[in-house]
């Protein structure tokens, strides 16, 4: 089974299942917990630093008689506690905030052996950028981002502008409220390698509009190893130009490999999520409304090039903060008579009261149900975790869905490969492979893909109090008709359904009908009215994407009425491609690029501030 930190005999196990508000002894001095095991704190840095400087914190605990566990965690002053990474055997963690004030820096120390543990803390002060009531750019480690730290104001909000000097795209950062003594620090993000730019803040309160100095920045240039972009129909009026932002997340695994990037309309690239040490691979599965990303390194919780054991919620400079892992999710399901996961994977979707939603993976022998005598079954868990990162709901399809209904193709995958690490067999059934969870805020339900069943669901949620019974299914043999002058209509092997307020769209992979149809056949680009009351289904586009992408993919409605679709797995010229398309709502096709790698997901955004799930 995976495995989990702090193996320690049940009766001391209760420290590591306490509120985080008691994990945290507010103290400078060390503080032994229990006999045995100590911790000590330092950070890289002595107190009072400039907002934004980046902050090494480093634990060493003794006394312990088998292997530790750390927990980080921050305290603003005035606020609560915030989990920086959960336990794992990791000793340092990097930390960097904007907000000027004063923080309590935490560790909390457990011995694996005994459940012993201990716990330290540090005042720490971050400071004030600006001097004399100007404002100030600065550079960050990464070449295309600006730390730009506005002077105090009383009452209102500041916004900051900042366009190239030689002409080009104007971008903005977010509105940020005045936060009367203290100074306003923004990330500027979206901007060209190479360029000079100008930078100019607003302050606005109520009627009046306050214009800061024009200040100057420079970027740096690009690194090396980004994908090869090829032009294919260029933007034109009839482009959703306000949706100037195409943020991609790469998965390839072999061949070519890169990070994380984003480009403008033209394929110039803005941005780039800095690499991971150690990382053999960052999968970003979905940027967050704040203007964060949730990730999935290759790592696990020790370091160790791993698939998908890790969680985290980084900034558009890569600074972690949350983080957690398998390890730590599977202590608390067990605490809550729930099942292990294997691994995480293809969502993070952040919910409107800040909870992040994802998918583990539940293994387990059947017996005569799918096939004879024993055999392996990888199902899905959504994992509901709340703002630390915290298990707060579950929903598991062996509890929900019936286990004779085997996956339409008869998938199947080895350990780590096509479905995370398996621990019971050498090989599973692939049974429901879920690749996509949407939030429908009007009844607090989530849908969900379930790719193998060639099926969405709809569950009872009620914003982390539902009990999670199937509502209603979606697809070939499910609980809605359609009436379709196409021969096959459903949509099979989908990801990313999405729902835009009124209507669903989805990426249709299509590879149940392609086996169906003697091999033959494109994937398509669909937009579903569903009639929930009367249980009817109608397809409003139906779009040819033209090649067969058999896996991943992203549907999208953007602003000016038109959609977006990721033919994410191609192949040009043998080697790895993927391709996103600009469609109206007629089909025709509008905007798009070529790429040289695997595209899991392709998001159009205004600005990397402004994601809108």
């Amino acid at each position: 089974m995976p495995f989990e930190f702090f193996a320690a005999p049940a009766h001391s196990r209760c420290a590591a299942l306490r509120p985080l508000s008691q994990l945290f002894v507010l103290a400078i001095a060390p503080i032994v917990a229990h006999a045995g095991i100590s911790v000590t704190l330092k950070t890289s840095l002595p107190s009072s630093q400039l907002a934004g400087t980046p902050i090494t914190l480093t634990a060493y605990a003794s006394g312990a008689g088998g292997k530790v566990a750390y927990r980080f965690a921050v305290l603003p002053s005035g606020s609560s506690w915030s989990i920086l990474r959960d336990y794992s055997q990791s000793s340092t963690v990097s930390w960097t905030t904007l907000g000027e004030g004063s923080y309590t820096l935490a560790v909390e120390a457990i011995d694996s052996s005994t459940g012993q543990t201990a716990q330290a803390s540090a005042p720490f002060q971050l400071t004030s950028r600006v001097t004399n009531g100007t404002p100030v750019v600065s550079p960050t480690a990464h070449p295309l981002i600006a730390l730009y730290s506005a002077p105090p104001c009383s009452a209102g909000y500041v916004q900051v502008y900042f366009e190239p000097q030689a002409g080009g795209q104007l971008m903005t950062t977010p509105q940020i409220p005045c936060q009367g003594a203290a100074s306003i620090n923004f990330y500027l993000a979206g901007m060209y390698a190479n360029t000079a730019y100008y930078v100019e803040q607003q302050w606005v309160n109520g009627s009046s509009l306050v214009h800061g100095p024009l200040l100057s920045f420079q970027t740096g240039a690009l690194p090396p190893g980004l994908p090869q972009i090829t032009a294919g129909f260029r933007p034109n009026a009839s482009t959703s130009n306000n949706d100037k932002v195409i943020l991609v997340s790469d998965y390839t695994l072999g061949n070519v490999s890169t990070v994380p990037f984003a480009t403008d309309l033209s394929g110039q690239v803005l941005w780039y999520l800095p690499p991971i040490p150690d990382a053999s691979y960052v999968s970003l599965v979905r940027p967050t409304s704040s203007g964060s990303l949730i990730i999935l390194p290759g790592l696990d919780a020790n370091g160790n090039m791993a698939i998908s054991q890790l969680l985290q919620e980084v900034d558009v400079a890569g600074n972690l903060i949350h983080e957690t892992n398998v390890g730590r999710i599977n202590t608390q399901l067990k605490a809550r008579g729930q099942s292990p996961v294997n691994w995480l994977s293809h969502e993070g979707l952040r919910l409107p009261n800040g909870h992040t939603l994802t998918f583990g993976s539940v293994e387990r022998i059947l017996s005569n149900i799918q096939g004879l005598g024993p055999v392996d079954v990888v199902g899905d868990m959504i994992l509901d975790l709340d703002q630390n990162f915290q298990v707060a709901w579950t929903w598991n399809a062996f509890d929900f869905l019936d286990v004779r209904r085997k996956a339409t193709l008869g998938e199947t995958c080895t350990s780590n490969s096509g479905c995370g690490p398996l621990y019971l067999a050498p090989s599973a059934n692939d049974w429901t492979h879920g690749n996509s969870i949407r939030y429908i805020p009007s009844d607090g339900s989530l849908v969900v893909s379930e790719r193998n069943q060639d099926w969405i669901l709809k569950l009872d949620y009620q914003n982390g109090s539902g009990t999670g019974k199937v509502l209603w299914t979606l697809g070939k043999d499910a609980d809605f008709t359609t009436s379709s002058n196409d021969p096959w209509p459903w949509f099979s092997h989908q990801h990313d359904f999405e729902f835009d307020g009124s209507n669903f769209e989805v990426y249709d992979n299509g590879n149940t009908r392609f086996v169906s149809n003697h091999y033959s056949g494109h994937s398509r680009g669909q937009v579903w009215a569903i009639n929930e009351a009367a249980r009817t289904a109608t397809l409003l586009l139906n779009a040819d994407m033209g090649v067969l992408s058999p896996v991943s993919g992203t549907a999208q409605k953007l602003s000016n009425g038109n959609y977006q679709f990721l033919n994410g797995n191609l192949s040009w010229n043998g080697m790895p491609a993927s391709e996103p398309l600009e469609v109206t709502p007629q089909g025709t096709q509008n905007l798009s690029f070529l790429y040289n790698i695997w595209a899991y997901r392709v998001f159009r955004m205004k600005d990397l501030y402004s994601y809108a799930p």
